[in-house]
């Protein structure tokens, strides 16, 4: 039979598939419709690639006119972010539940905590990106609300890498090992922060962010 809320998670080997579920959604970057990421959108309008290809590739060639072909060119890109901060939503409501006992060790259940909240952070980033406003969700709920102020997304942005930083033990360095490739550290939330901070500051203008 399925899971469901009334039968997981309950233990670490759940809470680790939600985590890895959150990672999951990155694979749509560059599998579903991989042009209206930012990864993509920001070299095709930058000076580091032309905006080439057939003739009917009208998305690289409008990014490289600093133009896009449709209104509705992004909607993909947001679907696929608000993926991943429903799952981060869901991680960061439903692994605290979880007994302490039923990890290998606390530092365990916080690594993967600190984990959601960067991956969260940056699902926040991208969205902020890309349209600089979105309705700020913090809860896995399906709910219509309106834009976030600018503000207080960075507030948001720079309260889950702090948390992520003081969260994820310093002994989880990046690692080669099976499993453990590519997963966030607390170094590279550190740098999502400068990086994050550098921008906020500098665009708009401020002293700090919060």
């Amino acid at each position: 039979s399925k899971a469901d809320t009334s039968t997981f998670p309950k233990n670490e080997t759940d809470a680790e598939q939600i985590l890895t579920s959150c990672y999951n959604t990155l694979i749509l970057l560059c599998s579903n419709k991989v042009e209206s990421h930012t990864v993509f959108t920001h070299m095709m309008m930058s000076d580091e690639l032309y905006g080439a290809g057939s003739t009917s590739n009208i998305g690289a060639q409008s990014f490289d006119r600093l133009m896009t072909s449709d209104t509705e060119f992004f909607s993909t890109a947001w679907e696929d972010y608000y993926k991943g901060v429903f799952r981060c939503n869901y991680a960061l409501q439903a692994i605290p539940e979880i007994p302490d006992t039923e990890f290998r060790s606390v530092d365990n259940k916080n690594y993967l905590l600190g984990q959601a909240h960067f991956l969260r952070a940056w699902n926040y980033w991208e969205l902020a990106n890309n349209f600089e406003t979105f309705p700020l969700l913090t809860t896995p709920e399906t709910l219509n609300i309106p834009r976030t102020a600018v503000d207080s997304i960075y507030m948001q942005i720079s309260s889950d890498l702090v948390e992520a930083i003081n969260l994820m033990p310093a002994k989880y360095g990046y690692s080669s090992e099976a499993g453990q490739t590519g997963r966030a550290t607390k170094y590279a939330a550190e740098a999502l922060l400068a990086r994050i901070w550098m921008f906020y500051t500098g665009f708009y203008k401020k002293s700090d962010m919060a």
